[in-house]
């Protein structure tokens, strides 16, 4: 039974827009916002300890260099780190944080990896566990004999030695229809690849999706198509 608990979600993808709950709730938007907390003062309140929340949109990789990015992402973490004990700190049972530098310098930097010449103190993904570790270390520091930190990654990471366009294969099969342009027809797709490159598949369900054009059930029946 979960009722009485107090809750502290910070960064959790799919969590965006916020919704009340008993306790705080830093969203994942995916646009820049100042309407990412639940409730909504509670950006300002971390953010006059010096702690404001630094959302993944806000730090995205458009081609600049290493050092202008890399000390983003891991300041996001530590930022997290930080409003996660705060908000520990104020009375929250359960805290749920997400990291996500590990993630990013892993899609950006991978490559670092793989260069005999390059140094370990140099290597941006390094850097992105050793910010992690900090923020786990510092859960240890503050869990009393009550308290269970669990630390753990959705995901792993490997050389890219080759590229699929999902929405290139898609669109063989039939189920996308390329707009001009970035015009896209909605109302003509069947199917398109997941949010961020993920390299994942949407159903175009009609419920699920604006102008989707899927009937709610026809897609279980299509799946091994797609």
């Amino acid at each position: 039974d979960l009722s009485g608990l107090k809750f502290a979600s910070i960064g959790l993808f799919g969590t965006h827009p916020p919704e009340p709950l008993d306790g705080w709730l830093i969203s994942y938007p995916m646009y820049p916002t100042l309407r990412a907390c639940y409730p909504q003062e509670l950006q300002r309140k971390l953010a006059s300890g010096g702690i404001a929340p630094l959302h993944d949109a806000s730090v995205w990789w458009a081609g600049q260099a290493k050092g202008d990015l890399l000390p983003k992402l891991l300041e996001a973490d530590r930022r997290r780190g930080r409003a996660a004990l705060q908000l520990y700190g104020e009375g929250a049972d359960a805290v749920f944080v997400n990291l996500t530098a590990i993630d990013r310098s892993s899609h950006i930097f991978w490559q670092e990896l793989e260069n005999p010449d390059q140094r370990d103190e140099e290597l941006a993904i390094l850097a992105a566990y050793r910010v992690a570790d900090e923020v786990i270390g510092a859960a240890l520091d503050q869990a009393d004999d009550r308290t269970c930190v669990l630390a753990f990654s959705e995901i792993g990471f490997g050389p890219l030695r080759s590229y699929c366009s999902v929405n290139e294969a898609l669109a063989k099969a039939e189920f996308l229809t390329p707009g001009e342009g970035y015009a896209v027809d909605w109302a003509a797709i069947s199917a398109f690849e997941a949010v961020q490159r993920a390299h994942g598949v949407n159903i175009n369900v009609r419920s699920r999706h604006k102008d989707g054009p899927v009937a709610p059930g026809a897609s279980k029946q299509g799946r091994e198509g797609v």
